[in-house]
Formats: structure tokens, C-alpha cells, sequence
């Protein structure tokens, strides 16, 4: 992972080149509630030029009629109209991304539909992207994201901190543990051009948008992080992934068959996740980071061998979920997998 890009000087539409082009992607279903207060968060950014490209994934709400309305607005708000249906979060977002591509996007957000986002969030993001490609050029693959605030419905704080909400680390955000664990939240990234072509488009075996778009960038590009909190990440009934404490989430799973059942199928899907993320490097003509390609290959092939050697082929690609109980369960989760044969 790049080092922390906690000094970035916010860029404003004075400062910045208005040339590029900035996406902000937003998918929707049924978030009539917050969606208007999210969309005015954005409005709010101290730096301004953007286009908010949104798309409804089927709501029975009013949701439409609310984008709708801020469209007349508006000029910079676009609802994607597209008529193919509901296709789920990540389906929604992948749909978003192919338009973005398609209209030559050069950097995109990710938005929910029912956060907040501080006003300097996309300027103290484009700065460490800028600062990142300053470095390593716009031809890689870059990811940057940020620290977020957990709140709940009515915005009161639950947590200031959502990574040490969660335990997790930025010092953990390398290929090995995000094959196993992913350590990025998409409504507080950004990615470049380069990331959203090799994303692009996101097959329906990736578990979402985010973390197949974090592997991609371990593997061939570079991540970065803002230290601070730039969105307020708020929790309600209605979340679709919402975020619990990490001894809410141990002690939910030990006494929940489901959430065993669930957890064994994450460990599943992150396997074929790998296999998928080493065919699109390999048919896009990318070129992985030394010991990436044999990290990507022992960990998509985990299920051809015998139950008793994965945690050794495990070890051996630096794959482990950073919490010791977590990693813990992990690897039980892991041998209770059936042999692929």
C-alpha cells in the first residue's frame, strides 16, 4: 500500500484542471429517505466539477421522483435510464461503471444513496490521487480511499474512526490479505482511468464492485489512504451491507448456523474472485507485481487440493484476515470446503 496521504492539500474547481473529467457514481433502490441529503452533500463539495451519474435498481419508493427533481436542478445530476431492471448492488454499480468507461471518465467516486459526505471529501481525494500518479504515473491502475465516521439514522455518532470500528488496518491493504478480506469501503474510494478500464466490466462472480476493484489495484497498480474520515457512514435498518462492531460481528457468527453457512460461501466466492481477477489481467495484457501472478494462482486453486494442505498453499501466498479470532475461523472455514473434483 502507498504511505498514508493524510497531508493532501484539498484541490478546489479554482485550483484544479478543469479538464478532467470526474464521475461521481451513485446507485439507488428504494432510498427515498436519504438519498435527497446525500445528493446535497455532494452538491456541497467545495470542489465542483462533476457529473453525478445515478441509477435506480427498481425502486417502489419514491426515489425516482426525487432524482428526477434534482435533475431539473441541476445540470450536473444524470439519472441513468437504461431499462434493464434490478440487478442487485453490484450489478448496479458494475452498470455504472460501463457508462462511466463509455463516457471517458478520468477519475470516479462511488456513492451510496444514504451517506454523507464531508464538503472537501472530493478534494482531498483528487489531491492524493494526484499526488499517487505524480509518482507512479496515470497509466497504473490506482485506488485511493479514506477513513469514514459511523453514524446512525439520524446522523448522532456511533464511531469516529469506521476502520478502527471494524479492526482493520490500512497496513493491511496488500494483495494477500484482500484476497482473503476486503479492507476498502466503496463509498470512500476513488479509482483512475486506468483501474476503471481493467475493472470494466465487472463479472458477476466478483463479490462487489469495490473489493474486486481493490484486488485488480493490489495485483498491477498501487492503493493509497486518507487518514481522515470523509464520509459519514450511516447505519439504519433498511442498510443492505451495513457495518457492526468486530465483537457484535464474532459473537453474531459463533451462535448464527446461517451466518456460518454465509461465511462459508464468502470463502468460496473470494476463491473463484481470485481465479477471475487472474483471467482479466491475463486477457487485458496487464503485468502483475513480482510474486502477484504466483499469490493469484495459489489462492484460486485452493480448492484443488486436499483439505489438510491449504493452510500451508495459504501461508505460502500471504493470505490471512487480520484479526487473530477472525483468522482464525477463516482457515476452519476454509478446510470445511469441499474439493473442487
Amino acid at each position: 500500500m502507498k504511505n498514508l496521504l493524510s497531508q493532501s492539500v484539498p484541490l478546489s474547481s479554482d485550483t484544479l484542471y478543469t479538464g478532467w473529467r470526474v464521475f461521481i457514481l451513485l446507485a439507488c433502490y428504494n432510498g427515498a429517505r436519504y438519498v435527497e441529503e446525500q445528493i446535497r452533500s455532494i452538491q456541497a463539495q467545495h470542489f465542483s466539477d462533476w457529473v453525478l451519474i445515478v441509477r435506480d435498481d427498481g425502486s417502489r419508493d419514491d426515489t425516482v421522483e426525487i432524482i428526477q427533481r434534482l435533475t431539473q436542478e441541476d445540470a450536473r445530476i444524470h439519472l441513468l435510464d437504461d431499462r434493464i431492471g434490478n440487478l442487485g448492488v453490484s450489478g448496479n454499480f458494475s452498470e455504472l461503471m460501463q457508462y462511466a468507461l463509455m463516457r471517458e471518465a478520468d477519475y470516479v467516486f462511488f456513492s451510496d444513496q444514504d451517506d454523507i459526505w464531508n464538503p472537501d471529501k472530493l478534494g482531498v481525494m483528487l489531491a492524493a490521487m494526484r499526488e499517487m500518479e505524480a509518482t507512479e504515473g496515470n497509466r497504473l491502475p490506482l485506488l485511493v480511499y479514506s477513513d469514514l465516521a459511523v453514524v446512525d439514522a439520524q446522523k448522532k455518532m456511533i464511531a469516529p474512526s469506521f476502520l478502527k470500528y471494524v479492526k482493520r488496518s490500512p497496513a493491511h491493504t496488500n494483495l494477500g490479505v484482500l484476497l482473503a478480506q476486503c479492507q476498502v469501503v466503496g463509498c470512500a474510494c476513488l479509482v483512475n482511468r486506468a483501474a476503471l478500464d481493467l475493472a470494466c466490466p465487472v463479472p458477476q462472480g466478483a463479490w462487489m464492485h469495490d473489493w474486486w476493484l481493490a484486488i485488480l489495484c493490489a495485483a498491477v497498480g498501487r492503493i493509497g489512504y486518507v487518514e481522515q474520515p470523509l464520509v459519514q457512514y450511516r447505519q439504519h435498518g433498511a442498510n443492505v451491507f451495513g457495518v457492526k462492531s468486530f465483537w457484535y460481528r464474532v459473537a453474531r457468527f459463533l451462535y448464527s448456523p446461517k451466518r456460518w453457512r454465509d461465511q462459508i460461501s464468502i470463502v468460496y466466492r473470494s476463491i473463484l474472485q481470485a481465479g477471475l481477477v487472474r483471467e482479466r489481467i491475463r486477457s487485458r495484457g496487464a503485468h502483475p507485481h513480482f510474486e502477484s501472478e504466483q499469490q493469484l494462482a495459489n489462492y484460486a486453486n485452493l480448492l484443488a487440493v486436499p483439505a489438510f494442505k491449504r493452510l500451508g498453499i495459504l501461508k505460502a501466498c500471504g493470505s490471512y484476515r487480520t484479526m487473530p479470532l477472525e483468522n482464525a475461523i477463516f482457515k476452519l472455514l476454509l478446510i470445511l470446503q469441499r474439493r473442487d473434483g
